[in-house]
């Protein structure tokens, strides 16, 4: 996969829900550090929303990854 293979194909409809989500998950890897009480605390935020949560984290790959 290459750096720019994302940008392929049909942009994501970003909602109100879905960008509230991304965002939590930046501030949550504003320190370098994830930690599982973190991520449990953004899904309660989302009210236990998973897939919600799983979308959120398809718009994140890189952070995902590491």
């Amino acid at each position: 996969m290459g750096l720019f293979d994302m940008f392929k194909g049909t942009p994501p409809t970003l909602t109100p829900k879905l960008a509230l989500a991304v965002g939590l998950l930046h501030m949550i890897h504003a320190d370098g550090e994830v930690e599982a009480e973190e991520l449990g605390q953004v899904l309660q935020a989302l009210g236990n929303d998973k897939a919600l949560f799983e979308d959120a984290g398809k718009l994140m790959p890189f952070y995902l990854s590491q």
